[in-house]
């Protein structure tokens, strides 16, 4: 992951398939929890089902720092086999996002996954095997 320095809008998307789970079995998933930090602006997390569509379990469109906790669904959803899990972290690394430094904004820099002043991008779901 690599965000530039000034991109109001960088995109960081993956997606897996948790087949150690959901192999011949369906789950429940429950709720989902955010990790982004400072820089972050939007944060999705959803299921790509087989037959191409698209369940959201979390969707945070205007992420402030902190939001980063579980969230409990209203009502459990499937995980079935041959669905793959995504996360999409958008990133705000623009002049107006900088830490200011001694009554100075400090300038836009490039920045990568965790460590200092940088950012991150995680989604982790609550399931329970049906």
């Amino acid at each position: 992951m690599l965000v530039r320095a000034g991109d109001p809008d960088a995109t960081y998307f993956y997606r897996y398939k948790p087949v150690l789970f959901t192999v011949e079995k369906r789950v429940k998933a429950y709720g989902g929890a955010p990790q982004m930090q400072a820089f972050g602006s939007r944060f999705l997390l959803g299921i790509l089902r087989a037959d191409g569509t698209r369940s959201c379990i979390l969707e945070i469109p205007r992420w402030r720092f902190g939001w980063d906790q579980p969230y409990r669904l209203a009502e459990p959803m499937d995980l079935n086999p041959g669905d793959q899990v995504y996360v999409e972290c958008h990133f705000d690394n623009s002049e107006s996002k900088q830490p200011v430094i001694d009554g100075v904004p400090a300038p836009p820099r490039d920045f990568a996954w965790g460590g200092n002043n940088q950012d991150m991008c995680a989604g982790f779901i609550t399931f329970v095997e049906e």
